[in-house]
């Protein structure tokens, strides 16, 4: 690499120590704002039933505070079907997490 280069490069860890704190209240208003209220109950269920594995998180270059995170989610806990993808991009704003983007590869998605 050629010096002055101040190319970043990011890997993937499994550490959520960079990830900006999001609350419930900045989870239902994403919901809210995107109609997706009853989606995003479900997801969440999913999460605190530990359907959601694999998740792993990366620092965005150029954008400090703003974190990708992805994973995969099961349809059931039986696990005889491919998990989802899914994804987040997380920024930090003000002190806390703000979601900026979501996306799953399920239908709803």
């Amino acid at each position: 690499m050629a010096a002055g280069d101040e190319r970043c490069f990011v890997t993937w860890t499994k550490s959520l120590q960079n990830l900006a704190k999001v609350s419930s209240i900045t989870i239902a208003n994403h919901l809210k704002g995107c109609r997706k209220k009853e989606i995003g109950e479900k997801g969440y269920k999913f999460f605190t039933e530990n359907y959601i594995h694999d998740v792993f998180v990366k620092e965005e270059g150029g954008r400090v505070g703003t974190c990708e995170v992805k994973g995969r989610c099961y349809r059931s806990q039986k696990k005889n079907e491919t998990p989802h993808t899914v994804k987040l991009k997380i920024a930090e704003r003000e002190g806390r997490g703000n979601v900026e983007g979501a996306e799953c590869s399920c239908k709803a998605g």
